[in-house]
């Protein structure tokens, strides 16, 4: 195949794994500038890390003249995510994993404290209890309801149901990629969950889905409502979040009940990972 407009032309439509599988079929394939030009991967740094990203990797990288190719490459290999105007103040952790990456963070205020008014149903008080089976010290420090005839008590009767509650919240923005996946993943809907084992017991740390001020929520890199594309099929919206291409992202907002922890300091220490299914 000769160089000329045609390779140009195909290299724009392949995604980078393919391109970097054309560099190694032979010499000649190599040596087309095509697959290794400045407007082929330049686009590709853009889609996948964003312009803010890809301009400060270059800044900081400046005395080695990179390419937008060893840019890339330097960048995945870092695993980078991409800017988003909405992503948390305080970092909790990331992960990368078949194809797809994600990065967790923290909105955090000032004080550092969690302490928030939330609406609790029966069902919420109900998981929350079977929670504290073997947390007793926990249990004692945050409660549901005060009974009339004892306030120090814990209630989970009838008519605490309903009541808004003093409870530790943490909300969490992570950063779900596609990263190297032809194919659309999909992220189902689910509980969102964070695992707080130790050695002695298991514990885990749930969303909050009885108020709805804090229903967890999908959103853009920029905050907006996710376009058609990444929304769920018609018909499937009870199985499926949302859906992501190659190299598209998406923001999953979800508030947590951060048992236990006063501060988000407390929250950092003892949360251990976030569970979150992609198929």
């Amino acid at each position: 195949i000769p160089h000329g407009p045609v390779l140009e032309t195909l290299a724009r439509y392949l995604d980078p794994t393919s391109l970097c599988k054309c560099l190694i079929v032979s010499k000649y394939w190599n040596a087309i500038h095509s697959f290794t030009s400045e407007d082929t991967w330049y686009p590709l740094c853009v889609a996948r890390f964003s312009q803010e990203k890809v301009t400060s990797w270059m800044l900081q990288h400046s005395s080695q003249a990179l390419s937008k190719l060893q840019v890339y490459k330097q960048m995945s290999k870092a695993n980078i995510a991409p800017y988003s105007t909405i992503e948390g103040n305080l970092k909790v952790g990331e992960a990368k994993m078949n194809g797809v990456s994600a990065w967790a963070s923290m909105v955090a205020r000032s004080n550092g404290e969690t302490l928030r008014s939330v609406l609790c149903d029966a069902k919420f008080i109900q998981n929350m209890s079977k929670k504290k089976t073997n947390a007793a010290a926990t249990a004692s420090t945050y409660t549901f309801g005060k009974s009339k005839d004892n306030p120090n008590s814990t209630s989970t009767n009838k008519n605490t149901m309903g009541h808004f509650s003093s409870l530790p919240v943490v909300e969490l923005r992570i950063i779900i990629q596609n990263t190297n996946i032809n194919s659309t993943i999909v992220v189902p809907d689910q509980p969102i969950s964070i695992d707080a084992s130790t050695r002695r017991r298991e514990d885990e740390m749930v969303e909050i889905s009885s108020d709805p001020r804090f229903i967890k929520t999908v959103s853009t890199l920029s905050g907006s409502p996710l376009p058609p594309s990444n929304q769920a099929q018609n018909g499937r919206q009870l199985e499926q979040m949302f859906r992501l291409r190659l190299l598209d992202s998406a923001v999953l907002q979800v508030h947590i009940h951060a048992r236990g922890c006063s501060t988000t300091q407390k929250f950092g220490k003892k949360a251990n990972f976030t569970k979150l299914l992609v198929k």
